[in-house]
This record gives C-alpha cells, sequence and structure tokens, in this order.
C-alpha cells in the first residue's frame, strides 16, 4: 500500500512540476524575456534578409542603368571617359615682330603665343628617343599613341612608320603647319590647352610628351 501510494505521488509530482514552475514569477519572467529575445532575433534575420535582396536588386538595377546610358555614367564618375571628342580651340594668333623673333632665336613659333613655347624648327636631337620608343612597342605591346606637344612631329612620324595608330595635339599653328606627319590633315589637332581642355574621341595605349 505504501510502496503504491509513494509511486503515485510521485507521478502526480512530476506531471505538476511544469504547473507548479508556471507558478513561480521569476520562471515566468525568463521564460518571457527568452521568447522576446528569440522573436526580435527572428525580425532582425528577415529584415536583413530583404535588406539584402533589395541591394542585389538595385545594384542590378544601377548596372542596368549605367551601360544603357554612357552619358550618364560620364556625368557620375568624373574619372570616366568622355562621350564623342572635345572641340579643339586652337591657338589665338598675335602679330610676328622683328624683336618677337629675335627673342625666338633658333625655335619657331612665329604668330604664337609665347606660352605656347615655340619649337625647334630644325630636327630636336635631345627630343629623339629611338630605344624608347622600341621598348614601347616591342615589350610593353604599344599599339596606338598620343602625342602632346608634338611640335613638327618628330616623334610621331616615327611611331606612325613603326606600324603605330598616331595622333598629335599641339598648340602652335607654326608647328602644325609644319608638321612633318604623312597624315596631318587628320591625325594633327591644333589644340591651346590654356582655352580649355580637350581629349580625343578614343583611348590611347600611351601618352608621349618631351620637352
Amino acid at each position: 500500500m505504501n510502496s503504491n501510494t509513494n509511486l503515485k505521488l510521485r507521478r502526480g509530482g512530476a506531471n505538476n512540476a511544469p504547473a507548479m514552475m508556471l507558478k513561480n514569477p521569476t520562471t515566468v519572467i525568463v521564460i518571457g524575456v527568452l521568447a522576446f529575445v528569440i522573436i526580435l532575433q527572428w525580425i532582425g534575420a528577415m529584415q536583413s534578409e530583404d535588406a539584402y535582396t533589395q541591394h542585389i536588386e538595385s545594384s542590378s538595377l544601377h548596372r542596368v542603368a549605367m551601360s544603357s546610358s554612357s552619358s550618364s555614367s560620364a556625368y557620375n564618375n568624373p574619372l570616366a571617359v568622355p562621350e564623342g571628342h572635345a572641340v579643339a580651340l586652337p591657338s589665338i594668333r598675335i602679330e610676328e615682330t622683328a624683336d618677337k623673333t629675335a627673342l625666338r632665336k633658333h625655335y619657331g613659333g612665329a604668330g604664337d603665343k609665347l606660352h605656347l613655347g615655340g619649337f625647334t624648327d630644325n630636327l630636336d636631337l635631345m627630343g629623339v628617343s629611338p630605344a624608347v620608343w622600341k621598348y614601347m612597342i616591342e615589350y610593353v605591346g604599344v599599339k596606338s599613341i598620343l602625342d602632346v606637344g608634338c611640335g613638327k612631329g618628330t616623334s610621331t612620324t616615327w611611331f606612325y612608320y613603326h606600324g603605330v595608330e598616331t595622333l598629335c595635339v599641339e598648340g602652335s599653328h607654326d608647328a602644325v603647319s609644319k608638321n612633318m606627319h604623312p597624315e596631318k590633315a587628320t591625325q594633327v589637332v591644333e589644340h591651346d590647352f590654356s582655352r580649355g581642355p580637350w581629349w580625343p574621341e578614343k583611348t590611347y595605349d600611351a601618352v608621349w610628351c618631351v620637352e
């Protein structure tokens, strides 16, 4: 009798344990806090997933917009290559006088303003670097070159005859008129950078600029 009664009491006590725990205020508070934390974590995970999805969709739309509008890309990115080519601004001519001619000595630049610097009217051996040019072609792999301040086009002409696509830009009208490039009508641009920026229609492998 006693053993059966004790067994029933133990079973009854085990069944009543959850109810007894819920009657404890501390236990109820702990369970409530844990449930609240779990709910907050679930909400945070859902929000993070939604934010990630929105970021991916936004990035995709941004890439589509950038690829479909190169002009917009050039506006948003100041380092982007502008569309097309800039309008060339030739140098402003001045009157050639005897004292200006004497000041130039052996340099060309008749009728040019002083800031254009002039150019060597004869062959400028100080600016001729065939070993460097050959290295650029054979080892660096230069296929196209932009010559800034090309003068009479000595360097550019060498590149031209060695199979490199060339383009000259020069501020001196006198130098442009005396330029030796075989295709100077289309491959020589007269532009004075003191009047504003200029850029070519395409990009080039290298820029050559020697003083």
